[in-house]
């Protein structure tokens, strides 16, 4: 089942109740658009995360304090950006996490079921 929300407000709702499979179609189209008109292809990303790549993502929960290495994430993963309140945010080691940012990893495959039973959120499939 593929979810279809307009609000990209409740796209955080859609992961909390776990539905891996979400579209916001303004944003989709917004952004394919953009980054067409820059001369960019958005879609490149799938070619470039082969084999045993794939991104994860989740949201900080309401007891989460800390920076990324407070995240205990396994030795094959690495967060490669945090979205807080819409805005990019590429995190150094010392970047401090806050609830609610959503974080984006990538990770070897073999590591993805560690990462469900900590964070249980949802993976963005790239093959």
């Amino acid at each position: 089942m593929v979810t279809k929300i307009d609000d990209p407000e409740l796209e955080h709702i859609c992961i909390e109740l776990g539905l891996k499979e979400t579209i916001i179609p303004t944003r989709s189209t917004g952004r394919l658009l953009a980054d067409k008109f820059e001369g960019r292809d958005p879609l490149e990303l799938s070619t470039m995360l082969r084999d045993e790549a794939r991104i994860y993502s989740f949201i900080l929960p309401d007891d989460f304090a800390g920076t990324s290495a407070a995240l205990e994430l396994p030795n094959e993963a690495r967060v490669v950006c945090v979205y807080r309140q819409e805005k990019l945010i590429i995190p150094e080691d010392n970047t401090e996490l806050l609830t609610g940012d959503d974080v984006i990893v990538i990770v070897q495959r073999d590591s993805l079921l560690e990462l469900e039973k900590r964070w249980g959120s949802v993976v963005m499939n790239t093959q």
